[in-house]
């Protein structure tokens, strides 16, 4: 673990959630600390407002941010990988209203 490339800003927005966001560029092999999970070594960069795994997320499984369900992973995901749209199919593209994502008026920002 390189302590040089260790101060990386990234949150967490719920307990529920299997990614975090970047808050801040965050490069290549730097190391992510988030409240109430393990440190995370980044794996590809970050871009700003991005997505990783804080968690393995095997393929099928539905990513969490917010707390709820944003999509599902097309393929598999490994801790301190960037989550966007060549790994993720977003829940919006089907009919989710069991996934809380229309009650709570959840929107995806590029649509």
């Amino acid at each position: 673990m390189d302590i040089d490339n260790i101060n990386q800003k990234a949150i967490l927005l719920h307990a529920k959630d299997n990614c975090a966001t970047a808050l801040a560029f965050l490069e290549k092999d730097g190391i992510a600390l988030l409240s109430n999970c393990e440190p995370v070594l980044l794996k590809e960069d970050i871009k700003f407002g991005h997505k990783f795994a804080i968690h393995p997320i095997p393929k099928g499984t539905i990513v969490r941010k917010y707390g709820v369900a944003i999509g599902k992973a097309i393929s598999d995901i490994a801790i301190g990988e960037h989550i966007h749209l060549h790994n993720l199919r977003s829940l919006q593209q089907e009919d989710n209203k069991d996934e809380g994502i229309s009650e709570i008026g959840w929107k995806n920002r590029n649509t």
